[in-house]
Order: C-alpha cells, then sequence, then structure tokens
C-alpha cells in the first residue's frame, strides 16, 4: 500500500491545527482516525509529517552461507532440497531454503527421466496421424469414449 500525498498530509494537518477533532479530519478527508491520530503523534514526536522510509525487511538467513550454498549446488546439481539441507548443515525449512535458490537464480529443477515430455509432433509420428494407436490398454480397440 502507498502512502498518503505530502499534499494531503499538510490538508490534514492544517485542519488539525485550526481546531478540527480526529473524527471530523478522518471523515473530511476520507481517511481512517487511526491514521490521523497516527500523523498527529508523528509530528509532536519528530516534527515530521512525511511518510517513514520503507522497511528494508527481514534479513536472509542463508545470506552468510552463499558460497557454501553455491558451492554444494555447483557440486551436486541433482541434489533434494533436504539432502541439500543436510549437506548445509543449518536448520531452516525447505521452503526457506527454496526461496533462496530462487533469490540467487539457481535452477534446481528435478525431472523423472521416465516422464520426460516430448514433442507434440514426435507423439503424432509414434501414434499415427489418426491416433488409432494412442494408447495401449487404455480400452477396448475402436471404442469411443
Amino acid at each position: 500500500m502507498r502512502a498518503y500525498s505530502m499534499d494531503l498530509r499538510k490538508r490534514v494537518w492544517t485542519d488539525c491545527e485550526a481546531g478540527m477533532g480526529t473524527a471530523e479530519l478522518a471523515a473530511k478527508f476520507s481517511v481512517s482516525k487511526s491514521w490521523v491520530r497516527r500523523l498527529k503523534q508523528r509530528y509532536k514526536a519528530d516534527g515530521s509529517l512525511a511518510p517513514r522510509p520503507p522497511s528494508p525487511g527481514r534479513p536472509v538467513a542463508l545470506a552468510p552461507y552463499d558460497a557454501k550454498v553455491r558451492e554444494l549446488v555447483q557440486a551436486d546439481p541433482d541434489a533434494t532440497l533436504a539432502e541439500l539441507r543436510q549437506r548445509l548443515g543449518v536448520k531452516v525449512s525447505l521452503s526457506t531454503l527454496y526461496e533462496y535458490l530462487r533469490r540467487i537464480n539457481l535452477s534446481f529443477k528435478k525431472s523423472d527421466p521416465s516422464r520426460r515430455t516430448g514433442s507434440p509432433r514426435r507423439e503424432a509420428e509414434e501414434t499415427g496421424m489418426d491416433g488409432a494407436n494412442a494408447r495401449v490398454g487404455s480400452g477396448q480397440a475402436g471404442v469411443h469414449r
């Protein structure tokens, strides 16, 4: 959610200094009463109406282990997340490890070799153009479901 503009903040503060109450200000400017209260508190505390700078967010738990994570993935790119976590020796959830690998752009997609997809053209060549040999064991021959 974006912060309210400085223009709105100044207009609210001007009316506040003119003696309007919190509920009146909130109704007049279509903002919440709690926002008006916080604006007043902020101005009294540090003399500023400007919005606070955005938070930098939570620190990345695996950032100190970046080199080791990259080394482990390079050494064994087919390792599962659980194996990677075990080799890393850090107590983090699998989702945390997944998000970190995604953040540093390391690919680790696993495909089952027996279930790899082929091109549609290759499938059409294998089954024939009429699709008569589409699936073995999918029911009686010639019966459409």
